[in-house]
């Protein structure tokens, strides 16, 4: 998996301090933002985005991601690319049996696709038989309330998958790099990742 933090929004606290001032007619301070987002005021957040380049991840993930439509997706597609040697994602947790069944299904499913390639099926109908495991890559953009209120919450939870754990895991280190006052630091969201 690679995620590439492509653009940002330009010194976004700034920039929401600038529309907070619009709501309380007076020059907030990063201590009363941070004190506001706490209180759930978080549509300030709204003017501020983040928007990565996502490469490796599979497309059980891509349906989680665009589950909710809280974002902008642009994704690389199977009815015009092809994606007989595209790579794909293998659960860790599988063990040695259950890996050697599975792998053994992803060879049938691509070996399938290049042949109805061959036979001249075109890729839109020839991708029905890709396993959910394939690789896809896309350009993602996210505004910061989203990944407040809804993306960190739901993806950095025990409960959500391993794969978008991880790619949520790479997300919140940039936004925490790039947005400090507004996500903290990665280990302020340590209570979601048990």
């Amino acid at each position: 998996m690679i995620v590439t933090l492509l653009h940002h929004t330009d010194k976004p606290e700034e920039l929401v301090l600038q529309a907070m001032a619009k709501c309380y007619d007076r020059k907030p301070t990063l201590k009363s933002l941070q004190a506001a987002i706490k209180a759930g005021h978080t549509s300030l957040l709204e003017h501020v985005s983040f928007t990565w380049e996502l490469q490796g991840i599979s497309r059980v993930v891509l349906a989680q991601l665009t589950r909710h439509r809280i974002a902008s997706y642009t994704v690389r597609s199977q009815r015009y690319c092809d994606e007989w040697d595209t790579d794909y994602y293998v659960p860790p947790e599988l063990g040695p049996e259950s890996r050697d069944s599975y792998l053994r299904g992803i060879r049938r499913s691509r070996d399938c696709y290049r042949k109805l390639l061959g036979e001249g099926v075109p890729k839109e109908l020839a991708r029905y038989v890709l396993p959910q495991a394939v690789h896809t890559e896309l350009v993602l953009t996210m505004n910061a309330r989203e990944l407040y209120d809804v993306f960190f919450p739901l993806r950095l939870s025990k409960r959500a998958q391993p794969e978008i754990r991880e790619l949520a895991r790479h997300m919140l280190v940039d936004c925490c790099w790039v947005a400090p006052g507004i996500f903290g630091e990665p280990e302020d969201w340590e209570g979601y990742d048990e």
